[in-house]
């Protein structure tokens, strides 16, 4: 008999769950600086990330934002910087 072992099961939405609200909150407090905000096994997937990033597909602090990802010694990155308010001011 195999031996049992306790677990929970992964989400079935795929991938990791990241709390980008947390990680984008410390950002505006300093506008216009870009900051490395979370790192991906591969290209793709940091490219993923900040494209969902960038249509909002995730919740997120109000205001506008930038979001890139790029490859720096071998490690995938992925930047944000905070632009400020909506022009509406939210």
């Amino acid at each position: 008999m195999t031996e049992i072992r306790w677990e929970n099961p992964p989400s079935t939405r795929g991938g990791r769950y990241t709390d980008w609200n947390a990680l984008l909150l410390p950002l505006m407090e300093q506008p216009n600086r870009w900051a490395i905000i979370a790192t991906r096994p591969t290209s793709m997937s940091a490219q993923s990330a900040a494209g969902g990033l960038r249509a909002k597909r995730s919740k997120m602090p109000p205001g506008r934002w930038e979001f890139a990802a790029r490859q720096v010694d071998g490690e995938h990155r992925i930047y944000a910087r905070y632009l400020g308010p909506h022009e509406d001011g939210a």
